[in-house]
């Protein structure tokens, strides 16, 4: 199974590195193709470029850090970790990966896929470097269609002839949707939709996915139990089937 999941606006600066100082390039699923280094590229010079305002909105926030920015500017050489201990945010908080066990973790790093506002589609095992780039803030070659939109073929061939699992935020489905068939989550709460909040099931949902796939890798979603979620329904729409759950009130 792969699962395609959200990225966040919060991240944690890497602290350790063991990258010689000449490795300028990012070990990254696909890192090799041009359209990734031109984002890149042009993510860093816009920083190095545009004045203070500019880049306020292109991190998505209303002061600057000097911390931060030069992190940014010289993300081909600053420490790296794990795609899935970079970010922070709700949904990651849920997850809790650092305290699952080893065999979770195993599968989480081999079968997730991150789908980042800069650097594309990578995998959770992936080396990433601090960044800061807000969902809908990018330009030119950075730009989040841009880059999806370039990679849409190699993603296509990747997921070829096997089961997904799309746990990502609609923002992120609107600039790549798989044309193979594949699941999604849905979560509601008194018959509605959450939005913001479903931030946090999503990472729930995958924390006792990896457990169960960790025991038993033949298991059917649909036959999964959660805690304090019951599945209601079950909705097909053309390629993309939907496991509607509503979150129980304990």
């Amino acid at each position: 199974m792969i699962v395609l999941f959200s990225p966040s606006e919060g991240k944690n600066p890497p602290q350790d590195t063991n990258l010689s100082p000449k490795d300028t390039q990012i070990k990254a699923l696909f890192s090799n193709t041009s359209y990734k280094q031109k984002a890149i590229d042009s993510y860093i010079q816009a920083l190095k470029q545009c004045d203070n305002a500019t880049i306020c909105k292109i991190f998505g926030t209303k002061t600057l850090k000097l911390e931060d920015v030069s992190l940014c500017q010289n993300l081909l050489k600053t420490p790296r970790m794990p795609a899935i201990e970079l970010y922070s945010g709700v949904a990651y908080k849920a997850l809790d990966f650092k305290n699952l066990s080893s065999d979770s973790q195993h599968f989480l790093l081999c079968n997730v896929f991150i789908c980042s506002n800069l650097f594309g589609f990578v995998r959770a095992s992936d080396n990433l470097p601090f960044y800061n780039l807000h969902q809908n803030k990018g330009f030119g070659a950075f730009e989040l269609k841009t880059i999806y939109k370039a990679q849409k073929e190699d993603m296509e061939s990747l997921l070829a002839d096997k089961e997904v699992l799309d746990l990502r935020a609609q923002a992120y489905i609107k600039v790549y949707e798989p044309e193979i068939p594949h699941l999604r989550a849905e979560f509601l709460y008194n018959g509605k939709t959450l939005s913001h909040y479903a931030k946090h099931y999503r990472g729930l949902y995958l924390k006792e996915l990896s457990k169960h796939y960790a025991k038993d890798s033949r298991l059917n979603l649909e036959n999964l139990t959660f805690e304090n979620l019951a599945l209601k329904d079950i909705t097909h729409k053309k390629h993309i089937k939907t496991l509607v759950y509503e979150i129980m009130q304990k």
